[in-house]
């Protein structure tokens, strides 16, 4: 079955029975949504986002279903970056079946990057601190799989959040389905073949923002650092929202494999941020979560660590260069790393 076309969808939300969902009512279709769709539902001044899965005859769709409600349920755990789920529904038939959630009241960063770009500004480490913070509090444990700026959204303006310097990152990420929780995959009584399949099926057709060890024997080993696999997207999100335009990877799945085996992506990829990124300590951070090795990359923590620093303007950081970041850097930014643990400032002792 496809999708029905905005002007049906009405229709057909009502002949399934599902025109209305936990009190709301159906009201407009939405963007996005991939394979399924997404459409506004209402109750009065309250709005929901309900979200449709076709099930088809294959046992696969249904395994695809529970693995992004079961990530997202799971995220929900951490911290509510993720939108709350409100309930799940199926149609009388059970061939269309989805979940009811909150509706995220900001602005896209899609929309928020200047065709420009943030350039290297406080705006720029402003967001993508913003970025990784949330990201860092919602998905452990899960790779998300998505990260682009139609999935981020900022409940907040860029200028109140730099005048306020809340204590929350004030942003949200969305749809988790291309997640994976590399765990559920590692031990023999937990490994679904046919999920695992699935998950390279449709990776390998988007590989843009896919993490070179993908396609290598490394990719279950890197999985399992928090944030590895996800730092490479969020490198590729740093040069967009810094200079506007894509950083180009590859032309083709094909070229995107043989240029790191050749070892011609490396090569390329850090000419191309050398040739479009200024600032040193900036520099440094996008080269460190864009290195094709997992084993040369910084971990989720650490990048966090790095672009709060930045934003901070901490002299921890800025006052370091050469071998000496790069040993900070080895030590996850950690000022205090050279500290017994009760002489640091978090010591319970």
């Amino acid at each position: 079955m496809s999708i029905p076309q905005a002007p049906n969808l009405g229709q057909f939300l009502r002949t399934n029975g599902l025109d209305t969902i936990a009190g709301y009512a159906y009201a407009a279709p939405l963007p996005g949504g991939g394979s399924n769709f997404t459409a506004l539902f209402e109750d009065g001044p309250k709005k929901a986002v309900a979200k449709f899965f076709f099930m088809g005859p294959s046992a696969i769709a249904e395994k695809r279903f529970r693995n992004e409600l079961r990530n997202h349920q799971e995220s929900r755990k951490y911290a509510d970056i993720l939108p709350e789920i409100y309930e799940e529904f199926a149609s009388p038939d059970g061939f269309v079946r989805g979940y009811i959630m909150e509706f995220v009241d900001g602005i896209s960063l899609e929309k928020l990057i200047p065709s420009a770009g943030f350039g290297e500004t406080e705006q720029l480490y402003g967001a993508f601190y913003r970025v990784v913070w949330a990201y860092h509090l919602a998905l452990r444990g899960h790779v998300h799989g998505d990260l682009h700026p139609g999935n981020i959204f900022f409940t907040s303006g860029m200028a109140d959040w730099l005048d306020r310097r809340p204590e929350s990152p004030d942003a949200r990420i969305l749809d988790l389905g291309a997640s994976i929780s590399p765990y559920r995959f590692r031990y023999d009584e937990t490994f679904d073949a046919d999920l695992w399949s699935d998950h390279h099926k449709r990776f390998a057709g988007s590989f843009y923002s896919l993490a070179p060890e993908f396609l290598t024997d490394r990719y279950t080993a890197a999985m399992q650092s928090p944030g590895k696999v996800d730092c490479w997207a969020l490198g590729l999100l740093l040069y967009k929202m810094t200079t506007g335009q894509l950083l180009n990877v590859a032309d083709s799945l094909g070229h995107f494999a043989a240029d790191i085996g050749n070892g011609s992506l490396q090569r390329r990829l850090d000419q191309s941020i050398d040739q479009s990124i200024r600032g040193y300590h900036l520099k440094k951070l996008q080269k460190l979560m864009l290195r094709v090795r997992p084993a040369e990359r910084i971990n989720l923590m650490t990048a966090t660590s790095f672009i709060g620093q930045l934003y901070n303007k901490d002299d921890e950081l800025l006052s370091r260069k050469g071998d000496d970041l790069d040993s900070y850097v080895r030590h996850s930014c950690d000022p205090e790393a050279h500290l017994p643990p009760h002489e640091r400032s978090d010591s319970p002792y």
